[in-house]
């Protein structure tokens, strides 16, 4: 071997020594880096995160939780500012009324510990190098949580309404009306359209919930726009011979099997309308008429559909209620048949379709449904209810008691309560709201709601969509735990992720509503911590309201007076499986004022429900 050829190998050597030695200096290099990127406190936020406009790096979830409580309080007590010129109105997060806490209205309410709960599992969760690169590009970059905020935006439209639609000229389509009378004698009417100036509620909602996102004092302006007919008169003259003509046609006959009813044109003449298509004014069908003729014939054989249920009755399940199919009218099918009869002189006799609606459980045997043991329960208590309140409780636990939930299916409490109103057994409360004495239905159900909560909680049960009170209510004590419902929005949704059926089963003692969820046990345990109840504010002075609704002199005092708080507590659900389901429960009350009512004699032109403040 030549000295020249063992030289080379020393060179080699020494070259391979120094690569690897600047290998290992640039990552002892990286990972210190890294570990200055990534180093976070067990327990705490990572770097560079934060939760909408608030940065929350490096805290601890209840100290995140508490700068987003104060942050959150502040606005909901605020709210936001809609202005149009020289008027104002300010909305914030509840429309009260001002007699009743319970049925206070929640506009927008802001969900913290989602976010909180988002943040502290960011860069903690998933594959070594997912959770790594996660943290690093925080530190770099940043990683914005969203604050969840919902928004009631039908509400945001109905209180704009009553703020400013007296600033409008409504606006008004041109028409026309039809009618025959006995003699066969056609009329048509031609209603001129009028132009109007509106606002654009919608548009006005959506700007209203993009500040509240981002955290935007700054007031919402609205604008009026000019609305023009699209139609004018002279257009609507020129369709008027083509409907007097289809008047001509004679009668339609609608049936269903062996039922069935002559509509004659002098009935379906109110039935025509116009409409603008590609430019060109043509008839066509006002449904709503056509609705209101038909509905008297449909009811003959319409019906609800029915579903099973059950009761536990000494260890055993049986059914109380058989199932039955439901049977409605497909309508959008009937109503353009007779379209095409109307307009097109087709087929006459329109035989109507029908739609069956099958039950959600059915043809099961008790026996098969795997209910075999208590999952949970929950009772809570309701003294010193009025006697409206207290009969509403009971109709809406009937509502609930004996139904079941297929595995896999989300159930919804207002979906399972179906119509809240006087049809349906349910007794109203008066509350006052813009100063106005008003009938509301439903004061109760929330009992029922929070019950369910509870026992969901006491199950081990996910729960998709809960809302707490704007207000504590003396009866959901303690505060935290509640749910709160109001048809169709907020509702209390919860899932049967089981394998097998759950019946729930309430009843209503005294004093108290229980409700039970049985089905069979899969190994699942469960785990709430006490409500941490925390940034209490003090009521406000108490409030006189004048009313003619009561005795002249009379006081009557609606409720007493309680603090504002914020409350969160800790649920977590532990499968057999070890998988663990954890989140936190955030709720925001405000402080309420105890309200008193006294009477006074009638003002000499009242309207019945008039009701003057303070």
């Amino acid at each position: 071997m030549s000295i020249e050829f063992i030289e080379r190998l020393k060179r080699l050597k020494k070259i391979l020594w120094g690569a690897f030695a600047l290998v290992f200096l640039f990552g002892f290099a990286l990972g210190g880096v890294l570990a200055f990127l990534t180093k976070t406190s067990e327990g705490t936020i990572a770097r560079g995160v934060s939760i909408g406009p608030f940065d929350v790096s490096g805290m601890t979830p209840e100290q995140a939780t508490q700068i987003l409580s104060t942050q959150t309080a502040a606005m909901e007590e605020r709210g936001i500012v809609f202005r149009f010129g020289d008027v104002s109105a300010e909305l914030s997060s509840s429309i009260d009324s001002a007699t009743n806490s319970e049925l206070s209205v929640t506009i927008f309410k802001y969900a913290p510990e989602r976010a909180v709960d988002a943040a502290v599992s960011f860069g903690r969760t998933g594959p070594w190098g997912t959770r790594v690169w996660q943290r690093v590009a925080a530190r770099l970059v940043g990683k914005s949580v969203p604050l969840e905020v919902k928004v009631d935006s039908a509400r945001v439209q109905e209180f704009l309404r009553g703020r400013f639609r007296k600033f409008e000229t409504k606006f008004e389509e041109t028409t026309l009306t039809v009618s025959l009378n006995g003699a066969g004698k056609s009329q048509v009417n031609i209603n001129s359209g009028k132009p109007g100036v509106m606002f654009d509620y919608a548009d006005a909602a959506r700007v209203f919930a993009r500040h509240l996102a981002q955290f935007d004092y700054s007031p919402v302006t609205l604008k009026l726009e000019t609305v023009s007919p699209r139609i004018t008169p002279r257009q609507a003259q020129e369709v008027t011979p083509s409907i007097l003509d289809l008047l001509e046609s004679g009668d339609i006959t609608v049936r269903h099997n062996e039922t069935q009813r002559v509509i004659k044109p002098v009935q379906y003449a109110e039935w025509f309308g116009i409409a603008l298509k590609d430019g060109k004014v043509v008839p066509v069908l006002r449904e709503d008429k056509a609705r209101v003729t038909l509905a008297p014939f449909i009811a003959t054989f319409e019906q609800s559909v029915q579903e099973s249920r059950f009761i536990i009755v000494d260890g055993r399940v049986k059914e109380f209620q058989t199932p039955r199919e439901g049977r409605t009218i497909d309508m959008p099918d009937t109503l353009a048949r007779i379209e095409q009869a109307i307009f097109t002189r087709g087929e006459r006799v329109i035989e109507i379709k029908t739609i069956t609606q099958k039950p959600t459980i059915d043809a099961l045997r008790a026996d098969d449904l795997g209910i075999k043991e208590l999952l949970g329960a929950a009772t809570t208590r309701f003294a010193g209810s009025p006697k409206n309140r207290r009969s509403n409780i009971a109709v809406g636990a009937a509502s609930l008691n004996g139904l079941l939930i297929a595995p896999g299916k989300e159930f919804s409490v207002v979906k399972a309560l179906g119509t809240i109103d006087k049809t349906t057994g349910y007794l109203p409360e008066l509350v006052i709201k813009e100063n106005k004495t008003t009938p509301e239905f439903g004061g109760g159900l929330c009992q029922v709601s929070t019950t369910v909560f509870r026992a969901v909680l006491d199950a081990g049960l996910p729960v998709t969509e809960r809302s707490s009170h704007a207000y504590r209510v003396s009866y959901y004590e303690p505060a935290g735990k509640d749910a709160t419902i109001y048809s169709p929005k907020p509702d209390f949704k919860f899932l049967n992720d089981t394998a097998h059926y759950i019946l729930i089963q309430t009843r209503v003692s005294g004093d108290a509503i229980t409700v039970e969820l049985w089905g069979t046990k899969d190994g699942r345990t469960a785990w709430q911590s006490d409500s941490r109840i925390y940034n209490i504010v003090p009521p406000p002075v108490s409030k006189l309201i004048e009313t003619a609704d009561i005795p002249v002199g009379k006081k009557k005092c609606t409720e007493k007076a309680h603090s504002g708080a914020d409350a969160v507590f800790i649920y977590s659900i532990t499968y057999v499986d070890g998988r663990i389901n954890k989140r936190s429960f955030f709720s925001r009350y405000k402080p309420w004022g105890e309200v008193c009512l006294v009477g006074v004699e009638k003002q000499k032109d009242p309207t019945a429900d008039d009701v003057k403040g303070p």
